[in-house]
């Protein structure tokens, strides 16, 4: 995922946000980005603080 691009984040129940991607990581095990806490509470992962997302490029 390119930096710079916007992409919609659908967390496994059903709720989205549209994000721009600043960079990537963190890098560990299955993880491929880490959103800020305002997208995170819009998508109900704050509790557990992890989620299987779909991500998606907006072109």
């Amino acid at each position: 995922m390119p930096p710079g691009h916007f992409s919609p984040e659908i967390n496994s129940n059903g709720k989205s946000i549209v994000v721009r991607i600043n960079d990537r990581g963190p890098y560990v095990g299955k993880r491929v980005i880490d959103l800020p806490r305002s997208a995170a509470g819009a998508l109900d992962m704050i509790g557990p603080g992890t989620a299987d997302v779909t991500i998606e490029v907006l072109t």
